[in-house]
């Protein structure tokens, strides 16, 4: 089984990686190549941290020159999304059973979200890796009191972090559970290293003025809960785009059994707030809108649960299991239920969450054998629906999705991008609208101006050097079914060149609507 599993994650992984043109912030990722400052400045004007950026620098010296660098600079988050799956398989195979194992890594295996993640030049699958990687070191800290187990979870922390600010997300519940076990010395031990690694880049950033302008985004528009979206609604909303809704009611299931699992030998007291989370969640799922009231107070009720989970931990040696428990709470918390507008950066729960799933699933296993066998078929009807649903969505470019409608073995796929809809955060899947003939066209006439219906920054990095203005520009590019989701519709002049995804148009008069 486990063959199988990890074949099909590397086939959605791996094939036809070079595919797509660079989309959203994998051509952040190659802005170096044309900044005149230093590379340690340039790093120090991002506003996440340098791994990405490293690994990117690192791609371009050997391959930037290749017939299709997207490739060679994808190579390495694919691989490590795929070192995941197998990291993931031996550590829950190890610390609680095989199949608990297979479950997790099938459900890994099998997100279209993670799946878009390995798939581009981001930070995440690094990030998911590193993550895993130390919380199990962790445990193994506290299983056999070895500082070399704690210096490594440490050292993987501030690596993960030097990634992204998102690896807060187990780090903060390291802490936690370090200084509620009253592991003072260890604690101190776990801030001095990570904050030596993690500092050599971050405190020079702080010096920056891009610390404040980013500081400020994250707090006003993604961390603050303000009343535009509400991040459960949303978070649902971006699930159904990456993954077939048979695939959603497995995690739907999983997810309640996880929060029935919380309230087992809890007191009456505990098993209310548990409930009333569980509602006030589903309420607001089903208002679809954003509620402060309702945000706030599923908020509170889960912070308490969460300090009260971390005071029973005061009598006794977390187990692995307490430390993925600590760590979904407090990424849910985080991401699902307080943040504003998380996006994609869900996917710092999933690991957690799927782990557990693949506890609660085979723990089934032991009571009724009915119970057992419907989820069996379930699980069934779900593997055939994710691998329809993952080779329409990232392997059959005929057409490519969302851009366009498809269906998969089960009925139509999500149209919300192709019907228009303008969705924040789609990224992974296959775009190609062969910028090489684009560019190699006007780059025979002539060093140029232009502008386009596409994403600035995009068309950039395929574009230079010939230079994007606002006004009366020499060409015109416009892209079919864009990135930027742009409604503007194709001019009606007669291009001077035209293909299967773009048209050229020469000296047009400029329209205010090209770039909107």
């Amino acid at each position: 089984m486990l063959p199988l599993i990890l074949a099909v994650g590397v086939l959605f992984r791996l094939f036809n990686l070079g595919y797509s043109d660079f989309q959203g912030d994998e051509v952040v990722a190659q802005n170096y190549l044309w900044d005149e400052r230093s590379f340690v400045t340039f790093l120090l004007t991002r506003t996440i941290g340098p791994g990405q950026f490293i690994i990117s620098k690192i791609m371009n010296f050997f391959f930037l020159d290749s017939p299709r660098p997207e490739f060679y600079q994808r190579l390495p988050f694919a691989l490590a999304g795929i070192a995941l799956l197998i990291v993931a398989y031996t550590i829950i195979a190890k610390c609680f059973n095989k199949n608990a194992a297979i479950i997790t890594t099938l459900l890994l295996a099998t997100s279209g979200l993670l799946i878009a993640f390995a798939r581009i030049v981001q930070y995440q699958t690094f990030v998911m890796l590193f993550s895993l990687l130390a919380i199990y070191t962790l445990h193994l800290y506290f299983q056999q009191r070895k500082e070399k187990f704690l210096n490594i979870s440490a050292i993987l922390s501030a690596v993960s972090l030097l990634f992204h600010y998102d690896s807060l997300s187990f780090i903060l519940p390291i802490i936690f559970i370090l200084a509620f076990t009253k592991s003072f010395r260890a604690l101190f031990k776990y801030l001095i290293i990570v904050g030596a690694i993690a500092g050599s880049f971050y405190i020079p950033f702080i010096l920056t003025p891009t610390f404040k302008t980013t500081f400020f985004f994250l707090l006003g528009e993604r961390i603050s809960s303000g009343t535009s979206h509400d991040s459960i609604f949303y978070s649902v909303k971006l699930l159904f785009i990456y993954h077939p809704k048979e695939l959603l009611v497995l995690y739907g299931l999983g997810f309640l059994a996880v929060w029935i699992g919380f309230m087992k030998n809890a007191s009456k007291l505990e098993k209310t707030s548990w409930l009333l989370t569980l509602a006030l969640i589903l309420l607001r799922f089903y208002l679809q809108a954003s509620n402060p009231i309702l945000i706030y107070s599923s908020t509170l009720i889960l912070c308490l649960l969460i300090l009260n989970f971390l005071m029973k931990m005061t009598k006794t040696i977390p187990s692995f299991k307490n430390l993925i428990e600590l760590w979904f709470l407090v990424s849910f918390t985080s991401y699902a239920v307080f943040m504003n507008l998380p996006l994609t950066h869900i996917y710092n729960f999933f690991i957690p969450l799927f782990i557990l799933v693949g506890i609660e699933f085979t723990s089934l296993k032991s009571t009724k054998k009915t119970l057992t066998a419907g989820v069996a078929a379930l699980v069934l009807v779900v593997v055939v629906s994710a691998l329809s649903f993952n080779f329409k969505a990232f392997i059959d470019t005929s057409p490519e999705y969302p851009w366009n409608s498809k269906s998969y073995i089960f009925g139509q796929m999500p149209r919300n991008v192709a019907g228009g809809e303008e969705v924040k955060g789609i990224f992974g899947f296959p775009y190609y609208r062969n910028w090489k003939e684009i560019k190699g066209f006007i780059d025979t006439k002539g060093l140029s101006t232009y502008n386009s219906n596409e994403k600035y920054r995009l068309v950039k990095y395929y574009m230079k050097p010939h230079e994007w203005i606002y006004g009366d520009v020499r060409y015109y590019i416009y892209i079919k079914l864009p990135q930027s989701l742009s409604k503007y519709e194709k001019p009606q002049e007669i291009p001077v060149l035209e293909g299967p995804t773009f048209a050229i148009y020469e000296n047009l008069v400029y329209k205010k609507e090209m770039t909107d």
